[in-house]
């Protein structure tokens, strides 16, 4: 699998749990879009969600990564990074899908 990396503001589909960015001179600031990836059907049983619905942010507000700095957070698979200001850093995925992320991974057999 082709490792993630963006270096570029952006609003990118995540492929891993964890993101580390790595700045240089300038800070960056950035925002995780939580999407639905799972619903629960009328006889109440859970179902994946044909298409990814954005929900809202991750975290309350954006968050800045210093200039001069090398920091990891969390992002959740399917979820977006929104990288809204910055230049001259790289975003890139760590590690892989957790069990936090069971609908994408597919929970309906």
């Amino acid at each position: 699998m082709a490792i993630q990396v963006v270096n570029a503001v952006s609003n990118v589909a995540w492929t891993t749990d964890k993101v580390e960015i790595a700045t240089t001179l300038s800070n960056v600031t950035f925002q995780v879009n939580v999407t639905q990836l799972t619903y629960t059907q009328a006889n109440g049983r859970p179902a994946n969600a044909t298409m990814s619905t954005p929900t809202g942010n991750l975290y309350a507000n954006a968050i800045q990564v210093p200039g001069n700095s090398v920091q990891q957070y969390y992002v959740g698979v399917g979820n977006y990074l929104n990288i809204i200001t910055g230049t001259a850093f790289t975003a890139t995925a760590l590690g892989t899908a957790s069990s936090a992320t069971a609908g994408v991974n597919g929970i309906v057999g």
